[in-house]
């Protein structure tokens, strides 16, 4: 399934594909605008993904949001820093955010953030309901890189 995709002016253009290319590893972050502690997580996954880079690990973080709004999406993105997330896909409501969802094995609403570590042969490892903290990231890392 292909997911539109929204970014903030100047941000390079995502891949939209669903489920994730398989060969590695894929974090995906389900997320929304209105959502605090969505936003506070942002830049600790975006943290993340560039030490796991750097420890070797293929892996691919993705940020879906879950907007029913695009206005806010968008104005969401163009006010990150450059450094920042500027870029998402983007599934709103309808069949295929239910389908999705669904392949996932997840709930039709989902409880945000929501977090599924998808592994390179495309089987969902685990689920994390709710916002990561920085002492998670040792066990994402022993997962991914092992």
């Amino acid at each position: 399934m292909t997911l539109a995709h929204v970014e903030a002016s100047g941000a390079l253009p995502l891949e939209g594909a669903m489920p994730p290319a398989r060969g590695r590893w894929t974090w995906i972050n389900f997320w929304a605008a209105w959502c605090g502690p969505c936003k506070e997580e942002m830049p600790r996954l975006a943290a993340w993904q560039s030490q796991l880079t750097k420890q070797g690990a293929l892996v691919r973080f993705a940020f879906v949001s879950l907007d029913d709004d695009s206005r806010q999406l968008h104005d969401f993105l163009e006010k990150q820093p450059q450094d920042g997330v500027r870029s998402s896909l983007w599934l709103p409501e309808g069949p295929n955010r239910t389908g999705l969802l669904a392949g996932l094995k997840m709930k039709s609403s989902p409880e945000l953030p929501e977090q599924a570590l998808i592994d390179p042969t495309g089987r969902v490892r685990c689920f994390v309901e709710g916002a990561v903290d920085d002492s998670d990231f040792a066990e994402i890392a022993e997962i991914v890189t092992h």
